[in-house]
């Protein structure tokens, strides 16, 4: 497979199979495939196809086990994100941006179910700069305490993805939208050279992204009336 459109699963036996089961499966309330899936840099035997699965909130967890095991046996590649209709509501995400909804509703492809996903509010940059100021307290904490030293890694590893959800909140913020995660820290440094050129994604140490999120943060403060004009002139438009 060379491109992006073989590995949709609504378009093959695959996404049959897929519809088949959330069919079958009265929880099961929407579903988007999104990410690198449906793009060029798809890499078979790589890249995970990322399914959202919207479920009932009354939604026990054994039922929730056994749909994910029905969707890998279908499709072995799949990554299998499921949220509570009220945590998508609140636009509560384990990645701690709303802007991942923002994201899997322009890029992604809606696969089953109502598109909850279609009225969800924007996040406004208060609630982007309060993501941030949580990831750096957390980093803060660890880097600073010798007794956490063996916990840096782990935190790395998941600073990987949160990060540059982050920075692509902030850059459809700035009215410059970013979808692909992987390209987004580089993204962010082109647009903003002054900040983003003090580290590299992937990101090499935790300390090191300690002090580019505090950088950020100060940076982010400076710059606040940059924001507000883009959203102004974004809120202009759609007028």
């Amino acid at each position: 497979m060379n491109g992006a459109g073989d590995r949709v699963p609504a378009s093959g036996a695959e996404g049959r199979q897929l519809l088949h089961l959330f069919r079958a499966t009265p929880c099961v309330l929407a579903a988007w495939q999104y990410g690198s899936s449906l793009r060029d840099d798809y890499s078979p035997g790589h890249s995970d196809i990322d399914i959202l699965l919207a479920v009932q909130d009354t939604t026990p967890t054994p039922v929730l086990l056994t749909c994910a095991e029905a969707m890998r046996t279908r499709l072995p590649e799949v990554e299998v994100t499921i949220l509570k209709h009220c945590e998508i509501k609140e636009g509560l995400h384990p990645g701690w941006s709303r802007h991942f909804f923002i994201n899997v509703a322009r890029s992604g492809i809606h696969l089953y179910g109502p598109d909850l996903l279609a009225h969800l509010p924007h996040p406004s940059l208060a609630e982007a700069r309060a993501r941030l100021t949580q990831l750096c307290q957390r980093a803060r904490l660890v880097v600073i305490n010798s007794t956490k030293t063996h916990e840096r890694a782990f935190w790395l590893n998941k600073y990987q993805q949160w990060v540059p959800l982050c920075l692509m909140e902030l850059l459809d913020l700035n009215g410059m939208p970013e979808d692909r995660l992987r390209v987004a820290h580089q993204t962010f440094s082109t647009r903003f050279p002054q900040l983003g050129a003090s580290i590299e994604y992937p990101y090499p140490d935790f300390a090191e992204l300690h002090e580019y999120l505090e950088d950020l943060l100060v940076w982010l403060d400076d710059r606040h009336s940059l924001f507000e004009r883009a959203l102004k002139d974004k809120t202009e438009a759609a007028w």
